[in-house]
């Protein structure tokens, strides 16, 4: 399990973020992009492709990731969905955060029960976490439900785009439709 979790952190963290900004730095420095699409301010809309890249990377390259990292990783877009749900339930249905923790309680495997609550306190109450929690989940879902949409050739080009600009939710789907003819 723990060189699952660490297969998983290395491709969310190394590969997907700092990969991401490796390439954005590459192209400030060249003057493709501007100085100022370096800066990603969080929580803002364009985490989405931020956490949606780093979650699903090995959707788009081949990374290798063995099968703790890929059971570790199933469990982990489990939870987060599990999460984005309950935050939901918990801001347009009104339901406590203690309900919202039980039902989401059968999906919680990478972590103790305490911290999934306290994940959903902090994704109820905080003006940071409330906004962003959810984005792991669903831009997850989006990017994982478009890259299957696409052959071998359409990931490479759009995993391209993706590491190099930082797009909103609306941007990309404007993209994503434009380009590929996909509609999520």
């Amino acid at each position: 399990w723990s060189v699952g979790a660490a297969e998983y952190y290395a491709k969310h963290e190394i590969v997907g973020h700092f990969g991401m900004a490796h390439v954005q730095s590459k192209m400030i420095k060249e003057g493709v992009i501007d100085t100022i699409a370096g800066y990603i301010f969080i929580p803002e809309p364009r985490c989405w492709t931020f956490e949606g890249v780093a979650q699903t990377i090995d959707q788009f390259v081949n990374l290798g990731i063995n099968d703790d990292g890929k059971l570790f990783d199933a469990a982990y877009r489990l939870y987060a969905r599990a999460r984005s749900n309950a935050l939901h339930r918990i801001k347009v249905d009104g339901i406590s955060v203690e309900q919202a923790a039980s039902e989401i309680e059968p999906y919680v495997f990478i972590k103790p029960y305490e911290d999934a609550l306290k994940d959903l306190h902090n994704g109820a109450s905080s003006l940071f976490w409330g906004p962003y929690l959810p984005v792991y989940g669903l831009s997850d879902h989006y990017l994982q439900s478009v890259s299957s949409k696409l052959d071998r050739k359409e990931r490479t080009q759009l995993v391209r785009v993706l590491m190099s600009i930082p797009l909103t939710p609306k941007q990309l789907d404007t993209h994503v439709r434009s380009e590929y003819q996909v509609t999520i």
